[in-house]
């Protein structure tokens, strides 16, 4: 049997500002903007975590040159992220999802010490 391995494109994004200042309306996660980049976010590291990953290749700024990772390490803070929006929307479902999520990180044995809250 032939072994193929899942991979999954970097998200593309163009950001576009006439002063470097703008760059901070960037910054807002519950901005239209800063809700998707945390939607495709958790996109990210599901996968990740369901390919058992160290890290993954989430965003590509190309005008700018800029790859971001996300790390194990940073898999935590989004899920807890989602897993706090869901809670105040009372999503359970969600919640459920995510907390099964969290259960498949624990099995990968990420030290609980570097684990963000």
């Amino acid at each position: 049997m032939e072994n193929t391995k899942k991979i999954i494109s970097p998200f593309p994004i163009e950001l576009y500002y006439e002063d470097s200042s703008e760059l901070n309306q960037f910054k807002d996660k519950n901005s239209p903007f800063g809700t998707s980049i945390l939607e495709r976010a958790l996109e990210y590291v599901k996968f990740a975590i369901e390919n058992n990953l160290d890290k993954i290749l989430a965003f590509n700024i190309i005008n700018l040159g800029i790859k971001i990772y996300l790390t194990k390490e940073n898999y935590v803070s989004v899920i807890n992220h989602w897993a706090d929006k869901y809670v105040d929307e009372e999503n359970y479902v969600k919640c459920a999802e995510l907390r099964e999520l969290k259960k498949q990180l624990d099995e990968t044995g990420i030290p609980l010490e570097k684990r963000p809250n």
